[in-house]
C-alpha cells in the first residue's frame, strides 16, 4: 500500500498547487505581517495615517505568529513573497498527508485492505476532507493528526502524551483555535483509567497542558483587540443564539462536499427542506452509530478505546469552541449579503473529519466478521463516489479544454498579475481598500508587493506625478496613473 499512499500524497499536491492556491484573508495578511517583522516593524500591518503624513505599522493580532514565522524563513530563502506562499502551501498539504499516514499506521483496527484502497484513492483525486484549508489550517491540523498518532500508539506511555502535547503546542502556535485541546491528553489518560480520581500521571499531564495554555495566552493571546476578531471575545458582553442554527452538516462533508453542497443549491425550495431533512437525518444515525461502537469498544482492547474516546474528545472539544465563538461575536457580513459566523466553517472541523473517515472505515471493512458491516461498506461506496464526482468535476475545470478556469484559479492569475505591475512599478502605488472579500485580498497582496494602502478616511493624501493609484470597478482592479 506504499506506493498508494505515495498516490494519495501527489494528488494532495497536485490538487494544492493547481487549485487550493488562491489568495485568501488568512494567507496574506501573515505574510504582510511578515513582510513587516522583516523590515525591523514588529508583526504589524501597515496603515497611511494623514495626521503623520506616513505609514503606521498595527499590530497584527488576528492569529497567532506561526505561519508569518515560517513565511520569514521561506522569504530568506527564495527572496520571493510569492515562491515562498507557494512552496508553504504544497509543504503544508504535504505534511497533513503524512500526519494522516502517521495516524493510520497507529489505529488499533486497521480496516482491511478494500477499506484502505478506497480511501487514498478518495484522498487522490477528491477535496473531502482538507476543502479550504489555509496554509495556516493545514500545518494545524497536520500537528493534530500527528498528535493523534502519539496518543493511540501506545496509549498507556506518558511519554507520548507528552510529545502529543507539544504537538497540539504546535498547532496551537498556527490556530489560536487548537488551544483548548491542551487538556486533551490529560482527559486522555484520566477516562481510560475508568476512576473518579485522575491519578498522578493524568494530573500531571492536566496540570502541564493547563501551564502551557496560560503561558501561550500571555506570549500569543491578543493585546489589542481588533472588532471582529476571536481575540477580543473575552471583553464581549452579549450573546448571539441565533448564530447556532447556522451549524455545518460537518459529518458528511467528511466525504461528498463539492457535490452536496452544488446539487442543494441547484433545487428549488420544495425539495431543499426534505433534502436538509435527510442530511440532519443522516447526522443524528452517524452520531447513533458512533455512540453505539464507543459503548461495545468500552469492552475491547484497551487502543480500540482510546480511538473511540479521543474521536468523542474532539468532537467535544471542537463543537464546544466553535458554539462558543459563534455565541459570542455577531456574525459577519460578507460579500454585502451572506453571513458567516465559525460554526459554519468546514475547515474548521478538518481534524475530526479524518477522524470520522478512519472510524467509519473501521466499522466497515473490518478485517474478520460480516454482519451489518455490508450495508455500511454500501454507503461508504455510495459516499465515495459522491466524493470522486466532486474531485473530477473540479480538476475537469482545470485540465480540460473545453472547461473553464475555476474561480479560485483566475483569482490567482488576477492576483499574480497585480503582484508583478505593482512590483516593476518605479514610482509610488497607491491601493484602495476593497469592497468585498475578493477585492480585500487583491489589495493586500498589492500592500505585499510594496503599495501604499489609501487611507479609508474624509483626509486623504495628495498623489504626486509619477503616482498610481489602484482602485476597483466591474470586479477587477482599474490602474489609474
Amino acid at each position: 500500500m506504499v506506493w498508494l499512499w505515495g498516490m494519495a500524497l501527489m494528488g494532495q499536491l497536485a490538487q494544492d498547487q493547481l487549485y487550493w492556491t488562491h489568495t485568501g484573508p488568512d494567507r496574506n495578511r501573515q505574510l504582510v505581517a511578515a513582510a513587516s517583522a522583516l523590515e525591523g516593524h514588529g508583526m504589524s500591518e501597515p496603515h497611511w495615517d494623514p495626521g503623520a503624513g506616513g505609514l503606521v505599522y498595527e499590530p497584527q493580532v488576528a492569529w497567532p505568529p506561526g505561519y508569518s514565522r515560517l513565511a520569514q524563513g521561506a522569504w530568506l530563502l527564495w527572496q520571493d513573497w510569492w515562491l515562498a506562499a507557494r512552496w508553504l502551501s504544497g509543504i503544508s498539504a504535504a505534511c497533513v498527508v503524512l500526519g494522516a499516514w502517521a495516524l493510520f499506521r497507529s489505529l488499533p483496527l486497521r480496516p482491511a485492505w478494500q477499506g484502505e484502497a478506497l480511501l487514498l484513492l478518495f484522498w487522490t483525486v477528491s477535496f473531502s476532507p482538507f476543502h479550504h484549508l489555509t496554509d495556516t489550517d493545514a500545518f494545524s491540523v497536520a500537528a493534530a493528526l500527528l498528535a493523534s498518532a502519539l496518543m493511540l500508539r501506545q496509549p498507556q506511555s506518558i511519554r507520548n502524551k507528552i510529545l502529543a502535547l507539544l504537538c497540539l503546542g504546535l498547532a496551537a502556535w498556527f490556530r489560536i483555535a487548537y488551544l483548548p485541546f491542551f487538556l486533551l491528553p490529560g482527559l486522555l489518560a484520566w477516562v481510560r483509567r475508568r476512576s473518579w480520581l485522575p491519578g498522578l500521571p493524568a494530573l500531571g499531564l492536566l496540570l502541564l497542558g493547563a501551564c502551557l495554555a496560560g503561558g501561550y495566552l500571555w506570549l500569543f493571546a491578543p493585546r489589542h483587540p481588533v472588532s471582529g476578531d476571536a481575540g477580543s471575545l473575552l471583553a464581549a458582553s452579549k450573546w448571539f443564539p441565533d448564530n447556532l442554527l447556522r451549524w455545518d452538516a460537518f459529518a458528511l462533508k467528511a466525504w461528498a462536499y463539492f457535490s452536496a453542497e452544488a446539487f442543494v443549491s441547484k433545487l428549488g425550495d420544495w425539495v431543499r427542506w426534505p433534502v436538509h431533512l435527510f442530511v440532519g437525518l443522516a447526522n443524528g444515525w452517524l452520531c447513533y452509530t458512533f455512540i453505539r461502537q464507543f459503548r461495545y469498544s468500552q469492552q475491547a482492547p484497551s487502543s480500540a478505546f482510546s480511538f473511540h474516546l479521543l474521536t468523542l474528545l474532539v468532537a467535544v472539544f471542537t463543537l464546544g469552541f466553535l458554539g462558543w465563538l459563534s455565541l459570542r461575536s455577531p456574525a459577519e457580513v460578507h460579500d454585502g449579503s451572506r453571513l458567516w459566523t465559525y460554526v459554519m466553517e468546514t475547515r474548521y472541523y478538518a481534524w475530526l473529519l479524518v477522524l470520522i473517515q478512519l472510524w467509519w472505515l473501521m466499522a466497515a471493512f473490518p478485517k474478520e466478521g460480516e454482519g451489518w458491516q455490508r450495508g455500511k461498506r454500501i454507503l461508504t461506496g455510495l459516499m465515495l463516489l459522491g466524493g470522486l464526482h466532486g474531485g473530477y468535476r473540479h480538476a475537469a475545470a482545470l485540465c480540460l479544454p473545453q472547461h473553464s478556469a475555476t474561480a479560485w484559479s483566475a483569482e490567482e492569475q488576477d492576483a499574480r498579475k497585480l503582484f508583478d505591475r505593482v512590483a516593476k512599478n518605479r514610482g509610488r502605488v497607491w491601493v484602495m481598500p476593497g469592497r468585498d472579500i475578493r477585492e480585500r485580498d487583491l489589495a493586500t497582496m498589492a500592500t505585499l508587493a510594496g503599495a501604499l494602502p489609501w487611507p479609508d478616511s474624509a483626509s486623504q493624501p495628495a498623489l504626486l506625478p509619477g503616482d498610481t493609484l489602484i482602485g476597483w470597478g466591474r470586479g477587477e482592479a482599474e490602474i489609474r496613473p
